[in-house]
């Protein structure tokens, strides 16, 4: 389709034209504001990824190694809870049923592991927000940047 943009075509006997398709990532194609793609890679794909894209390395691995390590100890308390309803099941006879289950988790959930999880939670909410706050702040610092410069360049 990109290779036909912008030439008439043919279909069932009527003449139609084919919408040119612009390239979003080379010049003249859609230019994405630095501030809104920082915010939107950090915030929707992963805390971290808006300063990689912005050039910001050591704050985007910093970020990014804060929020694997928060999930990984959310995962070693979910396997470990896991485990314990299974031990749970198995001493209870191995029915699987829905109150057996229930039962067993409502076990496993009052003998949580401590305070651990809970903290990675908060650390992995706020690594989110920051990183997505962060990476638009510095993404509008650059496009003022730019923007500068355009204006003063289109001056003189």
């Amino acid at each position: 389709m990109i290779e036909c943009a912008g030439r008439a075509r043919q279909v069932r006997g009527e003449a139609w034209q084919v919408p040119a398709v612009r390239n979003i990532t080379g010049s003249g194609g859609l230019n994405m504001e630095n501030a809104l793609k920082g915010l939107l890679l950090s915030a929707l794909v992963f805390p971290g990824l808006g300063h990689l894209v912005l050039k910001r390395t050591r704050r985007a691995l910093v970020l990014m190694l804060v929020v694997v390590a928060a999930l990984a100890v959310m995962a070693t308390a979910a396997l470990r809870q896991a485990r314990i309803i299974l031990e749970n099941i198995e001493q209870a006879g191995g029915a699987v049923d829905v109150v057996t289950i229930s039962q067993a988790a409502a076990q496993a959930s009052s003998a949580s592991g401590g305070w651990l999880p809970g903290a990675a939670t908060l650390v992995l909410v706020f690594c989110w927000l920051f990183g997505a706050v962060d990476a638009w702040r510095i993404g509008r610092r650059i496009d003022q940047r730019r923007q500068n410069r355009a204006g003063a360049a289109g001056g003189q």
